[in-house]
């Protein structure tokens, strides 16, 4: 039924009942009409739409904000107090008259000006906003308005207060108490400690000396040439993995790791596999393997770099060259790259 054709008496029966209280969903449903056309008619009659439950808490606890801001209490922590969210209570704020909460144009000429005076002798403007209970924004736009440029323009001026925080933090200074005291915002403290943790070293120098017995490495120990001996009598004798590993006391997949690595496997004419572990040529592959710098894959096959380079010319993200090359060169390990190499 279109609306033209709903009879006048609904359209007024709707109306009446929204005017006394009921919801425009319930109207519509018990008279099989929809709530486009009941708003529509309430627009018409120039009758006020209820407000919902939702909408009626909304007011109590804008009303409670309001009253916290006349105190002197920011929105953001008015809005926390009450449990309303901080952008509908500046929303709601905007639609209100002008009430004295702080802001910029609340601001006087002398916090203004004291502002301006402590940035220009230096001091970071979101202390000094903390202290005389202004939002940074604020003085950041007073400080635009004036043609004031804070610390943050000199750069030597940064390099020298970092140097001092990562010299407090090896003291054991918290961010907070270092933030205080050099005038500074405690997220910059703190990424200037996070990079300065992320700071690249120099690569570790690693000896190519055949290992000896019991040198650390990693969460164990490297094989010795003793045990590499052992593991080659075992191999001899024809005793399994796990027996070789209780011989030299270490785990199975250390003993299987060693041979996949250094000894070479030949099939005979009958099909029978007999492998053959050599202790010196399996220390010669250990020291050859612990070489560093290692020569990158991608300068040592030509082909990979002018295909990554390729995918990278077309703006591809490495994932994706990554992916690509696996599915075009599937069976060609030397084809095969990581994301995180990329």
């Amino acid at each position: 039924m279109g609306s033209k054709e709903i009879p006048a008496e609904v359209r007024r029966e709707a109306v009446a009942r929204v005017a006394a209280g009921e919801m425009v969903a319930e109207v519509a449903s018990s008279l099989g009409v929809t709530k486009h056309n009941v708003w529509r008619w309430l627009r018409k009659a120039g009758v006020p739409a209820p407000k919902n439950a939702k909408a009626a808490a909304n007011d109590a606890l804008f009303v409670e904000a309001k009253k916290l801001l006349a105190l002197g209490m920011s929105q953001a922590k008015a809005a926390q107090m009450v449990g309303m969210d901080p952008g509908a209570l500046c929303y709601r704020l905007r639609q209100e008259s002008p009430i004295a909460v702080a802001g910029v144009k609340n601001a006087t000429a002398q916090e203004r000006e004291y502002a301006l005076t402590q940035v220009r002798a230096g001091r970071s403007p979101y202390h000094v906003a903390k202290e005389i209970g202004r939002s940074a924004h604020a003085v950041y736009v007073w400080m635009g308005k004036a043609g004031v440029q804070g610390p943050r323009g000199s750069q030597k001026h940064f390099t020298k207060k970092r140097a001092e925080a990562l010299v407090l933090a090896n003291r054991g200074w918290r961010v907070p108490q270092i933030a205080d005291t050099l005038s500074l915002s405690e997220a910059t403290v703190y990424l200037w400690l996070k990079n300065e943790a992320m700071t690249i070293t120099e690569p570790r120098v690693v000896s190519t000396q055949p290992s000896q017995a019991g040198e650390k490495v990693g969460r164990g120990t490297r094989l010795s040439t003793v045990d590499r001996i052992r593991i080659a009598e075992g191999i001899a004798a024809g005793r399994s993995i796990r027996a070789i590993g209780r011989d030299i006391g270490r785990d199975h997949t250390v003993v299987k790791r060693e041979i996949e690595r250094n000894a070479v496997t030949c099939i005979d004419h009958d099909g029978a596999v007999t492998t053959f572990y050599n202790v010196e040529h399996a220390e010669e592959l250990t020291a050859e393997r612990k070489r560093r710098p290692k020569p990158r894959k991608i300068d040592v096959c030509l082909l990979l770099r002018q295909e990554v380079l390729a995918g990278l010319a077309r703006r591809w993200s490495p994932k994706r060259i990554e992916r690509r090359l696996r599915s075009c060169y599937p069976d060609d390990g030397a084809m095969h790259i990581s994301h995180e190499s990329i």
